[in-house]
C-alpha cells in the first residue's frame, strides 16, 4: 500500500480572520462616524449646549474590541459641571451690581434632560435656581461668575422628551446592513 501525505497550509485561514477584523473594525468606524452625523442632524437647533449643527464638539464616539468583536460607543456631552462655591456679581436691572457669594451647584446633565426630559425643578435651599445663558439678559437682573452668565428664576419647568439620539439611532438602522456589505465589500469578503 502506498503511504500517502497530505500537507495542509492553514496560513490563508489566519488571513481570512485578519481580513474579516479588519473589515469588523473599518464597519465599525463608519457605523459610528455615520451615527455621529445623525445624532447632529436630529438635535434640537435652539438649545443652547447641545450646538452640533453649529460646529460645538459636543458628539463623538469611540470604539473598542471586546472578545464577541467590536463595540462602539457616540458620547454626547452637554453637562454643566458641577460648580464650587464661590464669588459671584449680581447685575441689577438698574445699571448697578453688587457681590453675592454661590452656594455649590451639582452637575447637570443638560443632553440626558434634553433626550429624556425631566420633572419640574424648584430651589431646595435657596430662593432661585441659576440657569445658564450665552448672553446677558436686557432689563432683568442676571449673575455674573467665572466666565458665565446665569438667569434667576424661581422654577424651571418640565420638559417634554426630545429623544434625538434613538431617532438617530433609526435612521442608522435603516443603513447599517449597507455599510457594514460596503466594508466587507472593501477588504474583498464579499462580492
Amino acid at each position: 500500500m502506498a503511504n500517502v501525505t497530505t500537507k495542509i497550509d492553514t496560513r490563508a485561514i489566519n488571513t481570512l480572520g485578519a481580513e474579516f477584523d479588519a473589515a469588523a473594525k473599518a464597519a465599525m468606524i463608519r457605523l459610528l462616524s455615520q451615527l455621529e452625523k445623525y445624532v447632529i442632524e436630529e438635535m434640537p437647533e435652539r438649545t443652547g449646549l447641545l450646538k452640533g449643527k453649529k460646529g460645538n464638539n459636543s458628539v463623538s464616539s469611540e470604539y473598542r474590541k471586546s472578545e464577541q468583536g467590536y463595540r462602539g460607543e457616540l458620547i454626547i456631552s452637554a453637562v454643566r459641571e458641577r460648580l464650587n462655591a464661590q464669588g459671584a456679581t449680581l447685575h441689577l436691572p438698574s445699571g448697578k451690581t453688587k457681590p453675592v457669594k454661590l452656594r455649590p451647584q451639582p452637575e447637570f446633565n443638560y443632553a440626558e434632560a434634553v433626550a429624556r426630559g425631566r420633572v419640574e425643578i424648584r430651589p431646595k435651599q435657596a430662593k432661585v435656581l441659576l440657569i445658564p445663558v450665552s448672553d446677558p439678559p436686557v432689563g432683568e437682573s442676571y449673575i455674573e461668575a467665572s466666565g458665565q452668565t446665569f438667569i434667576l428664576r424661581p422654577r424651571a419647568k418640565a420638559v417634554k422628551p426630545n429623544p434625538y439620539d434613538l431617532r438617530a439611532a433609526e435612521r442608522l438602522e435603516q443603513e447599517a446592513p449597507q455599510i457594514v456589505d460596503a466594508a466587507l465589500a472593501s477588504f474583498g469578503l464579499l462580492k
